[in-house]
């Protein structure tokens, strides 16, 4: 079938529109407080226990996934449950798991090249 003229121009118009809206969608939420422009650091975790500027506790990764000791008066909320003292997040999933504190979060993720490098 042979679309007439007027069938491709609004074709084109109609996904031009349709990329318009998916576009600053997407910009909105790069840019959103918590959005991808807002990461402020990556770190990449062993089963040394280290602190990082600015986030409660002392964060480390062994064999039953991420964990992080907190110090006194160092709080996280997690799944919407605050978090003392040690938490182990376990294996998180593919879209990590979130920690919060006041305005800021800690995205606990695993990298898809770990069970490569692992089985390696």
């Amino acid at each position: 079938m042979i679309a007439s003229d007027s069938t491709v121009g609004r074709d084109e118009s109609d996904f031009a529109l349709q990329w318009e809206l998916w576009h600053r969608d997407h910009e909105n939420r790069r840019a959103s407080p918590h959005g991808f422009l807002a990461i402020t650091g990556l770190h990449w975790l062993n089963d040394v226990p280290t602190r990082f500027d600015d986030v409660p506790g002392a964060w480390s990764s062994g064999p039953d996934g991420v964990e992080v000791r907190l110090g006194d008066g160092e709080t996280l909320i997690v799944a919407d449950q605050r978090v003392i003292g040690h938490f182990r997040f376990g294996d998180a999933d593919e879209h990590g798991t979130i920690a919060r504190f006041g305005d800021a979060i800690v995205e606990v993720a695993e990298p898809e090249c770990r069970s490569s490098r692992d089985s390696a």
